[in-house]
């Protein structure tokens, strides 16, 4: 048997003591598709958020070719010209400048509503005749680990800048305390990007890019966009994000949270829960940490009457209990604008 025929037949027919099986020579190939498409329909959406020049951290090095001052990213989610961002990027400001599209000038957007702590703001462009193009917005639930996401933004100010990547993760960084946890994705996020939208194949908004790790290559970080859709209807009416509240310290132990301490005049204590109680799952979904519970009651509107069932002793019981608001700390203060002014645990705002 020639020697070219006899190789061919030990790779088609692996031995039995074969540590490996060898792929066909010729073994069918994804055919990825061109994000061309998702691109063209999302430029005209995408907003140019002027931003101020921001001082670099002491002792960071000198960035060559860039003094920090730039655009960072927003997005319109309606025709009235409704349109998001991060809260790091307007900071305090009542409006900022802002270029839609393709468009030439700037038009100066309102502010009208802001939150440090979620790190969303929430602008209104002036009205026209005519509606604003704007981005659909879609399920970051139904998102695996594994789909691809794009990335559209304004990064060291290089307008209309897209990368492709991955989601790569959920519910990072797991020490972070919010109401939301962040997904996780290497599509490349760099200054400018912050605020801008991170779309699924179908060009619906999944994500707001807001930070990368400070340490870390192709990990970047973004707001789910379902946690945004709990927070914009209270934005929009009240200009803040009033957080709902059960009035509890908790604890993690196994299979939930436990209540240590009860405020006498909160919301859990009127709806009869006691210390020691263990919450196993709010409106039917599970709890697993105190930040789990932190986040659904933080997200949920005051007024509303949520279920939770609770184990007590060897019982489990569903307690209905209405949510309130989350009393106002006082502090009106708001961190300054720019890129790399406000570190979070670990991340570094984009």
């Amino acid at each position: 048997m020639p020697p070219i025929l006899l190789l061919s037949v030990l790779l088609a027919s692996p031995a039995h003591d074969a540590l490996w099986v060898e792929a066909p020579p010729h073994a069918p190939a994804v055919t990825l598709p061109s994000i061309a498409p998702i691109v063209d329909a999302t430029l005209p959406a995408l907003l140019e958020v002027r931003t101020a020049p921001a001082a670099l951290p002491p002792g960071h090095p000198p960035i060559p070719g860039d003094d920090l001052r730039g655009e960072a990213t927003g997005f319109v989610i309606h025709p009235s010209g409704l349109a998001l961002t991060n809260q790091h990027v307007v900071g305090c400001e009542a409006t900022v400048p802002v270029r839609v599209g393709t468009a030439p000038e700037a038009i100066t957007a309102r502010v009208l509503a802001r939150d440090a702590a979620a790190d969303l703001a929430l602008l209104q462009l002036p009205p026209r005749d005519d509606p604003w193009p704007h981005l659909p917005l879609g399920d970051s639930t139904a998102l695996r680990v594994g789909d691809f996401v794009v990335a559209v933004g304004n990064p060291f100010g290089l307008s209309h800048s897209v990368s492709l990547g991955i989601l790569s993760g959920r519910d990072r960084p797991p020490e972070r305390a919010s109401e939301y946890a962040y997904l996780q994705t290497d599509a490349a996020i760099n200054p400018g990007n912050s605020g801008g939208p991170i779309l699924d194949l179908a060009g619906r908004v999944v994500g707001i890019a807001t930070a990368i790790h400070r340490q870390g290559s192709g990990i970047g970080y973004a707001i789910p966009i379902d946690a945004v859709k709990l927070m914009l209807p209270g934005m929009k009416a009240q200009g803040r994000l009033v957080r709902g509240w059960l009035g509890v310290a908790i604890r993690d132990v196994a299979r939930g949270v436990e209540i240590v301490r009860l405020d006498a005049t909160g919301p859990a204590a009127q709806a009869g829960l006691k210390v020691g109680d263990v919450i196993r799952t709010f409106e039917g979904r599970p709890v697993d940490s105190t930040r789990t519970l932190q986040g659904f009651a933080g997200l949920g509107r005051p007024g509303n009457t949520v279920e939770l069932h609770v184990a007590r002793g060897e019982a489990l019981e569903a307690l209905p209990v209405t949510l309130g608001a989350r009393p106002d700390p006082g502090d009106d203060t708001c961190p300054r604008r720019g890129f790399f002014d406000r570190m979070l645990d670990g991340l570094r705002p984009q």
